[in-house]
């Protein structure tokens, strides 16, 4: 960043090895109204998945799943493109 851009804070954060869009501000009290899943701020992800996704698995996401004892909210998923090889 510029030395002459003020403090900035980011909004989330992106995982190892994924690319994206991260939102900086230098609002902090914005970034952590943003960040909080109680304010239900709608978030889209698109995933280059590998293989084939078993739809069984798929369905289950709109339920909402439970990982080594964490509960997950429904989420949707769209296929946009399949391709196949």
């Amino acid at each position: 960043m510029p030395p002459e851009l003020p403090r900035v804070v980011s909004v989330g954060r992106l995982d190892f090895n994924t690319e994206g869009l991260l939102l900086l501000t230098n609002d902090g009290e914005l970034a952590r109204h943003l960040e909080l899943p109680a304010n239900a701020w709608l978030r889209h992800y698109r995933v280059r998945v590998h293989g084939h996704p078993n739809p069984k698995k798929i369905a289950q996401l709109a339920k909402g799943v439970t990982i080594s004892g964490i509960h997950y909210e429904p989420i949707k998923v769209e296929i946009e493109d399949e391709k196949r090889g």
